[in-house]
């Protein structure tokens, strides 16, 4: 059987990535960057956390279409390359951000790391013996909020049993055991003493504990520390008011921008948001006033959130509007984006063989106006039917007309209803 060459080979499967739209490795490293300034803004962070700094986060906002996703891939691609753990989550009705320890549950399993096929931590932790835990800050005093996670940890390496190592991986990656079962299983190693006298581990009050305690895992595996990125977090705007409040402390948490221990991991959290949230935060809906006026005031009075919190609150809708620590994507000035379609079409002539040079000349006939995704499967349908007929035809595009469906405000959960009774709030 005839086999394509590799260079061959890796072309077709870029042009295939920009046809579904999910950025892979090599188009990240073989196509042209069309906003360099905000891929310097973010490799600068990440090389202040490999030195071991603290680093707040960033939001990145932006309209639909204009490549906030495609942004969050990139920058997996990059953590990657750079030698950090990845997980990339998108906000959704199941995971909403109002819970940490949801948040934590959805992103540890999944983390990735180069060279590693395997999502998670398991085979890596699995090649270290005890000892290394007296290299690194897991055992010190005082580290995490709890210390139930650390002492796990430490028993993970002392147990023999390959099942108990197993259980005690999975209750560190969120599938918490209950205390009796844990104690029974240091109890059969032989380190009983390892959780005596421990308090109540509490899921949501704790959660914090469990992202540090990953974070240091990462180090100890070799990584630089824990990228954690973030999908559609506009999403949050569909909670109740009091949610709402809890999603978006819960994002200042790992933001990084509320002072407590968490400022000690290596943490680096980036999330992508449009801009219709912005207006929705400052005008509110349905004659309610916005979230930056409502939602601080409304915690004080709560005793869970207190004047500490309406304050942490208050600080991070103001960090948000911050255009140096929260960018907003900007249109893509023509010039990277000439470069990035000669590059896709020398890319598909390289995949399919063909002169596909011919197109160049038709670039003009793309549509002008829309999302870059949009421009880029239009120059791809270009070449595929250029490289098929030998004939350029400029692609053309329609609006889909699909009857309106409307969903009673009684259809969503408590938490995706305002509590005034309002529909959900339009995205």
């Amino acid at each position: 059987m005839h086999e394509y060459p590799k260079e061959r080979q890796r072309a077709i499967r870029i042009i295939e990535s920009l046809r579904s739209g999910v950025p892979t490795r090599e188009s990240t490293l073989d196509l042209p960057d069309v906003r360099p300034g905000l891929r310097d803004l973010i490799e600068k962070d990440l090389d202040r956390l490999a030195a071991g700094e603290r680093v707040c986060g960033r939001i990145i906002w932006g309209e639909y279409g204009q490549g906030k996703s495609h942004l969050l891939h990139m920058v997996a691609h990059w953590a990657l390359d750079r030698g950090f753990a990845v997980s990339l989550l998108t906000l959704s009705r199941e995971i909403s951000g109002q819970s940490l320890f949801q948040l934590f549950r959805r992103a540890a399993p999944i983390v990735c790391a180069a060279h590693s096929s395997v999502p998670g931590l398991q085979s890596q932790l699995a090649g270290l013996s005890p000892t290394a835990l007296v290299q690194s800050p897991i055992q010190s005093d005082g580290r995490y909020c709890h210390p139930l996670p650390a002492r796990v940890a430490e028993l993970m390496w002392r147990v023999g049993a390959p099942e108990d190592t197993d259980q005690l991986y999975y209750h560190l990656a969120g599938d918490l055991l209950k205390m009796p079962d844990l104690r029974q299983i240091a109890k059969h190693a032989g380190h009983a003493d390892l959780l005596k006298g421990l308090p109540s581990f509490r899921q949501e009050e704790h959660a914090p504990a469990l992202f540090g305690l990953w974070s240091d895992l990462a180090r100890l595996c070799g990584y630089h520390g824990w990228v954690i990125l973030i999908d559609e977090v506009e999403l949050v705007s569909r909670l109740g008011k009091i949610s709402r409040a809890r999603a978006y402390l819960n994002l200042a948490r790992l933001l990084q921008w509320v002072d407590g221990a968490a400022t000690q991991y290596s943490i680096y959290t980036l999330g992508a948001a449009a801009t219709s949230l912005k207006g929705f935060w400052n005008d509110g809906q349905r004659g309610q006033p916005g979230d930056i006026e409502a939602i601080p005031p409304l915690c004080v009075e709560r005793p869970k959130f207190g004047q500490a919190g309406a304050e942490a609150l208050e600080n991070f809708f103001r960090q948000c509007m911050d255009d140096d620590q929260c960018p907003t994507l900007q249109p893509v000035d023509e010039k990277h984006l000439s470069k990035l379609f000669d590059s896709v079409i020398t890319l598909h002539g390289e995949a399919h063989a063909w002169k596909a040079s011919m197109v160049r000349e038709n670039l003009r006939d793309l549509p002008q106006n829309a999302p870059i995704r949009t421009r880029i499967r239009a120059l791809v349908e270009m070449l595929d039917r250029a490289s098929v007929t030998g004939i350029v035809v400029p692609p053309t595009t329609d609006v889909l007309v699909e009857p309106t469906v409307g969903e009673e405000p009684g259809s969503f959960s408590e938490d995706d209803v305002d509590e005034n009774g309002g529909e959900p709030i339009p995205t």
